[in-house]
């Protein structure tokens, strides 16, 4: 009479049992997902680590040539190094030298590194990164994150990106943006002197003052509106201009 396979042996074996493939497809892990630009306007909000917790980022592990990888943040620390947030020469010469000591702690399956937020992408992730994900987790035999883990991170994400900045969070931003050179020393006086009237006119009970601090709050606001849009025209402008050079220099390239 043969032996029964003992109990530990059965349950190692439905343990290397190769996890069935997610039920969701690229768009849902798209939707989670936590660009570098949410961890730029989020450097002074108080739930930075709470927001950026679980999402899913796409990381460029990288030596000298751009490697994507999706992974996922589990947890936020500080680095005694300060680095630079922008991760192209570019934006520094474009005066955006703005200072960061912030890493996130990025699992990409059962590795966990830490990684700089200027090696974050602002692109979303694409279908043979998503594929390679499947496989590392099919490979490794790990469970994939469920629907519903899914849709809470994403609700999230949504949530925390409409969030408005309290009155702290924005003293300390303008106070960054003032050590980094990026606004200039009256209009960030003024916003934060605003906010402190309005929120004081609101404490108070003064209806008068809170209408008088909201309509100070929105003209300073336009202004900055109508000045960004104008730069924005000007920028269509230029691409126009150099699209028609470049469809120029292709028909010469027909002729």
């Amino acid at each position: 009479m043969g032996k029964k396979p003992s109990t530990s042996r059965s349950s190692k074996a439905k343990q290397k049992e190769i996890p069935l493939p997610p039920t969701y497809g690229i768009k849902e892990i798209q939707a989670a997902q936590l660009l570098r630009h949410d961890c730029e306007v989020w450097l002074d909000r108080d739930k930075f680590a709470a927001w950026v917790q679980h999402c899913f980022v796409r990381v460029n592990v990288g030596e000298n040539e751009p490697l994507y990888l999706l992974a996922e943040v589990h947890s936020v620390s500080q680095s005694p190094v300060s680095y630079s947030l922008y991760p192209s020469a570019g934006e520094e010469a474009k005066g955006n030298k703005v200072q960061c000591n912030i890493m996130l702690h990025c699992a990409i399956g059962k590795d966990q590194r830490p990684v700089k937020i200027n090696k974050i992408s602002n692109q979303p992730v694409n279908e043979e990164e998503f594929q390679k994900w499947v496989a590392y987790h099919q490979n490794k035999y790990l469970q994939f994150p469920s629907v519903e883990s899914l849709e809470s991170r994403r609700a999230g994400l949504l949530a925390a990106r409409k969030t408005p900045e309290t009155l702290e969070e924005l003293e300390r931003r303008v106070a960054r943006n003032l050590k980094d050179g990026k606004v200039s020393i009256p209009v960030a006086q003024q916003r934060i002197e605003m906010q402190r009237k309005l929120q004081n006119a609101r404490e108070e009970g003064d209806l008068l003052g809170v209408e008088v601090a909201r309509q100070s709050l929105r003209a300073l606001e336009e202004a900055h509106l109508k000045k960004a849009s104008s730069m924005s025209e000007q920028t269509e402008k230029f691409l126009r201009i150099n699209q028609k050079y470049q469809r120029r220099n292709l028909s010469k390239i027909d002729q």
